[in-house]
């Protein structure tokens, strides 16, 4: 199992892609974001979330590149109306895609993740997992 998975119930779907229970969701495909892009495929409505934004990735040190972060496939529509929202809506005055300061600390981002995969969704899974790649 991967280390980031640690503490969460997974079942190996193949090489790499694990299925989890999200909290409010249901089962998801969680891999390496190329790894699940490619077991995703093209045409099958699912989308590849980073769980922490590839923005974030760069700006904080961590082992992860952009590539080979955690990332869930969620439909495209839970993807761009409920999760991109909120994370570009905090993003504006932490940092990210529309600006914000150009350095945040790991804690403001703990803060974000927790916002936003905990307060705005029920996600808590999601967020065990932020805090794995950002420990």
């Amino acid at each position: 199992m991967l280390d980031w998975l640690i503490g969460i119930p997974a079942r190996p779907i193949s090489t790499g892609i694990y299925e989890i229970h999200i909290t409010g969701y249901g089962p998801a495909d969680v891999g390496a974001y190329d790894d699940l892009l490619r077991h995703v495929g093209r045409g099958s409505g699912l989308e590849c979330h980073h769980i922490v934004e590839k923005e974030h990735l760069r700006m904080i040190s961590t082992r992860f590149t952009e590539r080979q972060a955690p990332a869930v496939a969620i439909p495209q529509d839970l993807h761009r109306k409920l999760i991109s929202p909120r994370f570009t809506a905090e993003q504006t005055t932490l940092g990210g895609r529309h600006g914000g300061r150009a350095e945040v600390s790991k804690a403001e981002l703990l803060d974000l993740y927790e916002q936003v995969y905990r307060w705005h969704t029920p996600f808590t899974e999601l967020y065990a997992i932020a805090r794995q790649i950002l420990r």
